[in-house]
């Protein structure tokens, strides 16, 4: 039985309708797919659904297909370890994860290698080793769809460095007006990570106009502690285009703050990357 077969399953016994068994977690339009076995769901989605509706994951996943369980605990495996290497710049590790996928049976292998590529690439911010199979793919996932999901939303943020600074504004204005009243902080998390790379791509190409829409938008999203990271990253943004516009105010020190702030918490390696951006802006690298 198939993880979309044995949600309706138990979804069926509790006699609930798909929008019931969803709550806020996802869009009952897109788990209407999963049932049928058209769209994936994601890790943290079905445990999330799981725990909603009072099931026991190990219960569930000893119900599934072996072939099913094993892929599904494989590619959960797979998505830590990406995780976990891109976070460390580690090149070699992604290159290990790559030749995991390479050598397995997954039925979307293609589409993983596709993505693993994607992340290598991103690591040096430069696009130019990906080949046009590879690109079209990325493309192909991320846009030819008529409903644009969650997963979509995550990839679009981790691979917008693929895209021209005209395309990121036209998409990521259309993401944010498509989820702007969404509650869910899954969904919150990637449009303040969408925002906090615009106002970056934004600083170094010169164009800070362009960046008010999303300061406005980013602001419109309730105060949650499970954001600090996000907004913490964004106000380190907004901080710098203030010093732009009005040179007088400690825009930069306030930066520095925030930097300080994220080594204390122990992200020593993006508070460097914070620094060497500041120095670049300093250094009138941007401007």
């Amino acid at each position: 039985m198939s993880i979309g077969e044995l949600l309706k399953k138990y979804r069926v016994a509790q006699m609930k309708t798909q929008k019931q068994w969803v709550g806020n977690i996802i869009s009952p339009s897109f788990y209407a797919k999963v049932e049928k076995n058209i769209h994936r769901i994601t890790v943290e989605d079905l445990l999330a659904l799981l725990h909603y509706n009072k099931i026991l994951a190990i219960d569930f996943f000893n119900k599934l297909d072996k072939k099913d369980k094993t892929n599904y605990e494989f590619k959960k495996e797979i998505i830590g370890q990406i995780i976990e290497a891109f976070y460390h710049h580690s090149k070699v590790e992604l290159k290990q994860v790559r030749q995991t996928i390479s050598s397995s049976d997954l039925p979307d292998k293609d589409e993983q290698l596709a993505f693993i590529t994607g992340y290598i690439e991103l690591l040096d911010d430069d696009f130019t080793g990906l080949d046009e199979q590879t690109k079209a793919q990325i493309k192909n996932r991320l846009f030819n769809i008529s409903d644009f999901d969650r997963d979509n939303l995550y990839l679009y943020c981790n691979f917008m460095s693929f895209y021209d600074l005209d395309s990121n504004l036209m998409l990521s204005k259309r993401l944010i007006n498509h989820f702007k009243n969404d509650s869910d902080i899954a969904v919150q998390k990637a449009i303040l990570s969408i925002i906090s790379n615009l106002l970056m791509f934004c600083i170094k190409a010169d164009r800070y106009d362009e960046t008010i829409f999303f300061i406005e938008a980013a602001q419109q999203i309730d105060i949650n502690p499970d954001l600090t990271f996000y907004r913490g990253a964004i106000a380190f943004f907004k901080s710098l285009i203030t010093s732009h516009y009005q040179p007088q105010k400690n825009g930069k020190e306030d930066c520095q703050i925030i930097i300080d702030f994220f080594n204390l918490i122990g992200m020593e390696e993006y508070s460097e990357q914070l620094k060497e951006f500041i120095q670049k802006t300093k250094n009138g690298l941007f401007d």
